[in-house]
């Protein structure tokens, strides 16, 4: 049998992960969520399998685990700040390390090209920031519509609050964030007293 013959027989194996990885693993799920899902009863199934017994839908781990949960806006103007909170006596913690966003005022980038008048510049100073915070159970990139709508008129700041969105309490094995950044907002998170969330 050739390599060719043997790729084909193998493709169409369920259990088929070709070695470059996500993307033939993604399909191969997708395919057997299909199958899994086809009919009422096997609707029925999955549904009682997840609600009752608390089974674990591969592929919604799979994509869980190798997809940002950021939307485009979040993932091009994210890092991760240091708080400083020495100034803040009802808090236990002297800083804090978060996932955040900045974007700065539109005309300022304009500027980097083109020179403003010193009116436009210190009106541009002088403009709101926006910030933007979400609730609890949230993260900052359920604003992205909006951030991206504001962020061509103003300044804009948000942050993912400690043990929400990408400022976890722990991050999974795979993760966008380096190793020495998940340990600063983790440990950081994790340093602060349950009365200072």
């Amino acid at each position: 049998m050739s390599s060719d013959e043997n790729l084909s027989a193998s493709s169409t194996d369920d259990n088929f992960v070709a070695p470059n990885g996500a993307e033939s693993r993604l399909l191969a799920l997708v395919k057997a969520q299909e199958e899994a899902t086809s009919t009422f009863p096997r609707k029925c199934l999955e549904f009682f399998k997840r609600a009752a017994v608390g089974y674990e839908n591969p592929l919604e781990k799979f994509i869980l685990e190798t997809e940002p949960n950021d939307c485009t806006f979040v993932a091009k103007y994210s890092k991760v700040v240091d708080l400083d909170l020495r100034s803040c006596d009802c808090i236990s913690v002297n800083s804090l390390t978060l996932h955040s966003v900045h974007t700065g005022h539109p005309l300022v980038n304009f500027a980097k090209e083109e020179p403003l008048s010193p009116e436009l510049l210190k009106e541009v100073e002088e403009s709101p920031a926006l910030v933007f915070i979400h609730g609890l159970g949230g993260q900052m990139s359920q604003f992205e519509p909006l951030m991206g709508l504001l962020s061509q008129c103003s300044e804009i700041f948000a942050l993912d609050l400690p043990g929400f969105g990408d400022s976890r309490y722990e991050f999974p094995s795979k993760h966008k964030f380096s190793a020495e950044h998940q340990k600063a907002i983790s440990s950081s998170i994790q340093a602060m007293a349950w009365s200072d969330f």
